[in-house]
């Protein structure tokens, strides 16, 4: 049995406050696009909560359950370099160590299947992410005034991302791509 730490709890409550705000809830409902991820971020106190939610297609070049060794094999190396949050991004400022990291795939459900009275059987393909949930104590948040992303470097299918962030003193949305890679904060 999984066993949970109220630091788990905060880190996976933070996130659902600020992804169930109308705008995500409106987002959500949308299929993803290839090429495009979203990014969001939340500031609390010392605590930094970043989410990352990209096609999987974007990310190993496919999008159901691996089938071959190959695609096996793209998937751990993609998870080890989502896992170093180092590979993902940069910070200026605030003095933050990293203290949990969540990935979850989303590829173990490649079809939904349900029948229903009056309709025959269906089965509708499902397009997988993966999302990563990066978790941050900072000695010094307020100094944070930058992070840079390092996706497109690291996955030359992503395109661009759509960052939406919130703290204490406001809240914004930047589009970021391959020549503007940089999120300020002042």
């Amino acid at each position: 049995m999984i066993s949970f730490s109220k630091k788990t709890y905060a880190f996976v409550f933070s996130f659902l406050l600020l992804f169930f705000t109308k705008s995500f809830a409106v987002s959500s409902q949308k299929p993803h696009i290839h090429g495009i991820s979203n990014l969001n971020i939340a500031f609390e106190n010392k605590l930094l909560n970043i989410e990352l939610k990209t096609p999987l297609m974007d990310i190993v070049g496919f999008e159901e359950k691996p089938k071959n060794s190959r695609q096996k094999k793209a998937l751990d190396i993609a998870s080890g370099i989502l896992k170093n949050w180092k590979n993902v991004f940069a910070f200026k400022g605030g003095s933050c160590e990293n203290e949990k990291i969540l990935m979850l795939t989303g590829n173990e459900n490649k079809k939904h299947t349900h029948k229903h009275e009056n309709h025959k059987r269906l089965d509708i393909d499902t397009h997988s992410d993966v999302r990563v949930f990066y978790g941050f104590n900072c000695n010094n948040l307020n100094n944070l005034t930058v992070v840079e992303v390092l996706l497109f470097k690291q996955f030359p299918e992503i395109q661009q991302i759509n960052v939406q962030w919130v703290r204490t003193n406001g809240q914004g949305q930047e589009l970021l791509n391959k020549d503007q890679n940089k999120v300020f904060f002042r």
